[in-house]
């Protein structure tokens, strides 16, 4: 089962010094600054300090394990590697049983508590993340936004936005309108009567 303990530091050598150890992480920010006012209680009341760094590490109690020399058994005592949760410097007032938090980190279980720490002692509200755009845009890669305002996001043949035909577009639909001497009628009436048409159109040309 993993422990954490909270270990100040004391002297001018910062000799590492365990003040509290609880069995279950702090679930918020509230209840972690709770457990910050224990252990400045306990370095001022143990150790008469005020001030001191502060780390709070995570570490599992250890196993101990039999192994076998020539001759002998015998046990060893492994211990686990800590990890370190949360670091601070703690300025406490005995008088008024209130403390101060300098340069708190937080690891990577504890991030949560960032928003509320920043808030609640620092005085720092949330705010939105800077905008990725900057303020001088240059051309459209600069600019996102001008695709939503234009009439037209594309860029045409010519680098413009203005609408135009693409590449001769009216002038293929009057190519295909025509049809090579033929009148366009042709193409809708029956077979027996363009065939007439056709006998028409031929004896004129003959009698011209």
């Amino acid at each position: 089962m993993p422990i954490f303990t909270f270990y100040i530091y004391k002297g001018v050598k910062n000799r590492r010094v365990p003040a509290l150890t609880v069995h279950a992480p702090p679930c918020d920010w509230g209840d972690l600054r709770a457990m910050l006012v224990e252990v400045a209680m306990v370095a001022w009341q143990e150790h008469k300090i005020c001030e001191f760094p502060l780390t709070l590490e995570k570490h599992l109690k250890g196993a101990y394990m039999v192994t076998w020399r020539p001759g002998q058994y015998r046990t060893q005592h492994t211990y686990y590697k800590r990890q370190p949760l949360f670091t601070c410097r703690v300025a406490f007032n005995h008088q008024s049983q209130e403390i101060k938090i300098r340069g708190a980190s937080f690891g990577p279980e504890l991030f949560g508590f960032i928003d509320d720490y920043k808030s609640l002692e620092r005085g720092v509200q949330w705010k939105a993340p800077a905008s990725i755009i900057p303020k001088a845009d240059q051309g459209i890669l600069g600019n996102t936004k001008s695709l939503l305002v234009a009439p037209s996001g594309a860029v045409h043949a010519d680098y413009s936005r203005q609408e135009k035909p693409n590449y001769g577009h009216e002038e293929k639909l009057h190519l295909k309108r025509q049809t090579y001497g033929r009148t366009e009628s042709l193409i809708y009436m029956p077979k027996k009567e363009q065939i007439a048409a056709e006998n028409e159109n031929e004896g004129e040309t003959e009698g011209s």
